[in-house]
């Protein structure tokens, strides 16, 4: 099962606050991605990895000279777009602490 099933099934979709994603993929990709699975999130494509670069996520590939890719990350905001919770994983595969995103959205 993919990441967004998980995060559905959890019902972040039902967060008082919007779930966003970012990804290297492009729009195209990622718009055909999220109706393939029939996702109630939206995704913005940062395929330059402009924002992701800003936000200190971008890390070497292992094995891929020069390729960087996304640290998988969380960063949950209050309504005044302060960040009140963040977890950055060591890479871009390893699952979110799902339970402390959850307390922390609770505590909005």
């Amino acid at each position: 099962e993919n990441w967004w099933g998980r995060y559905d099934r959890r019902g972040w979709d039902d967060f008082p606050v919007p779930v966003v994603g970012v990804c290297r993929d492009g729009p195209y990709a990622q718009n055909a991605f999220l109706r393939s699975i029939d996702s109630p999130f939206r995704s913005f494509s940062d395929t330059a990895g402009d924002a992701i670069g800003a936000w200190g996520l971008l890390a070497d590939r292992d094995g891929m000279d020069g390729a960087e890719t996304a640290r998988r990350a969380v960063y949950v905001l209050d309504g005044d777009r302060r960040v009140v919770g963040r977890w950055v994983m060591d890479d871009w595969i390893s699952p979110i602490p799902a339970d402390s995103v959850e307390e922390a959205v609770e505590e909005l």
